[in-house]
């Protein structure tokens, strides 16, 4: 049955009967508790109304920065890049913020799935017959994607478009494909088919019919291409925001030393926020497969595809990192959305280095399990669980 896809969140529903009450946290996650304050602990209640919009919460807090502060809103990549920096004054804010607009461009250009000028085209209409020659951010990319896709042992996988084809969420129309089609575009799929030649600065997908995708990291790294040109325009400090992928550099507006206030979308309502960070300098991304939904016979699919099984993930609602890098953030929580199905809250034990915060996917009307890993606690302030809400479909 053909189906539509939904970029906004539960697109044609209604939400009914959230209930009061907040869950505690998981054990394993107790440390959290010292964060989370009195009204959002055991004996409170859960919020009804709304709350704070993400953007707008920390937007007025970001204006505290030193200097002239100035924000500007740029589309590319298929979003919204939004820039807050502080110059000495606003000519040098201005001059900063038109150079971070350039770089994120440039990447675009560059991978873009909608550009003539993308390598990421020529790589895949070369796919089966020749390596291409791409330029050292493109390069950059490809190698940063195999890498983790070594490590995560395919549980991010850049060559998943073919999947994303089959699914609705690339070129083709929203369905549920039988087996028989999933099995076809899983032949078309796997990062160990991509040979990247570091010596001659090549790329070259083995298969016919293979796409590589980088758009699950090209965020990241058009953000940190962004910063370098604002440090180079002699920026004071600021964040580079694409859709919710956040980096940030300078001095900070934090209370304790040079940190940032981070609001963490609800994955179930993204307006609002179920938890506040306070982070160094560093890239924050957060991933959730509501973020893009098809719909079949009232059952939801999420965008985030396990490559190694050609089906939608399930059990994680999303996965918030922290990394030095906003780079390393994007591509993570991905492939930590993907490596959590049926760990649940066991991920922070499999992966306690890496600074996670996410949410495990509860019974619709329930408050959701928030979990940490070990890394994430020192920057975690407060918590209020979400909670799934319960749907009725219009008519």
């Amino acid at each position: 049955m053909r189906a539509r896809t939904s970029f906004l969140q539960f697109h044609g529903m209604r939400f009914h009967g959230i209930r009061n009450g907040i869950h505690p946290l998981v054990p394993g996650c107790l440390a959290l508790l010292l964060w989370i304050p009195t009204a959002a602990c055991g004996g409170g209640q859960q919020v009804r109304g709304e709350r704070l919009p993400v953007t707008r919460a920390v937007q007025a807090m970001y204006e505290e920065l030193p200097g002239t502060v100035i924000t500007r809103s740029h589309r590319v990549l298929d979003g919204e890049l939004r820039i807050t920096v502080a110059g000495s004054d606003s000519a040098a804010a201005v001059s900063a913020i038109e150079a971070a607009f350039a770089a994120a461009d440039s990447v675009d250009h560059l991978v873009g799935l909608h550009r003539e000028t993308s390598e990421v085209l020529a790589i895949n209409a070369a796919a089966g017959r020749e390596p291409v020659r791409v330029s050292p951010w493109t390069e950059t990319i490809v190698a940063a994607s195999l890498d983790w896709a070594r490590r995560t042992q395919g549980a991010f996988d850049p060559t998943v478009a073919p999947l994303l084809d089959v699914w609705g969420f690339g070129r083709g129309a929203g369905a549920t494909p039988d087996s028989a089609h999933v099995a076809e575009a899983m032949r078309r799929v796997g990062w160990r088919k991509v040979r990247h030649d570091p010596a001659e600065s090549t790329v070259f997908l083995t298969e016919p019919g293979m796409e590589l995708d980088l758009r699950a990291a090209a965020r990241g790294f058009a953000l940190d291409r962004s910063v370098d040109a604002m440090q180079q325009a002699g920026a004071i400090g600021g964040v580079a925001d694409i859709d919710g992928d956040q980096r940030f550099f300078g001095p900070g507006i934090g209370t304790r030393g040079d940190l940032w206030p981070v609001s963490v979308p609800d994955p179930y309502s993204p307006g609002r926020a179920y938890a506040r960070l306070e982070v160094p300098s560093g890239g924050v991304s957060t991933s959730s497969p509501y973020a893009r939904v098809v719909e079949v016979d009232e059952v939801q699919y999420g965008h985030v595809l396990d490559p190694r099984t050609g089906y939608p993930t399930r059990g994680l609602a999303s996965v918030t990192v922290y990394a030095p890098d906003a780079l390393t953030s994007d591509i993570l929580s991905t492939a930590m959305l993907v490596l959590g199905q049926g760990v649940e809250c066991r991920l922070a034990e499999k992966w306690p280095q890496l600074k996670l915060l996410y949410v495990v996917e509860a019974e619709t009307g329930e408050p959701s399990r928030v979990c940490t890993t070990r890394g994430m606690r020192q920057y975690v302030k407060e918590i209020e669980p979400p909670v799934r809400p319960d749907l009725e479909y219009d008519e």
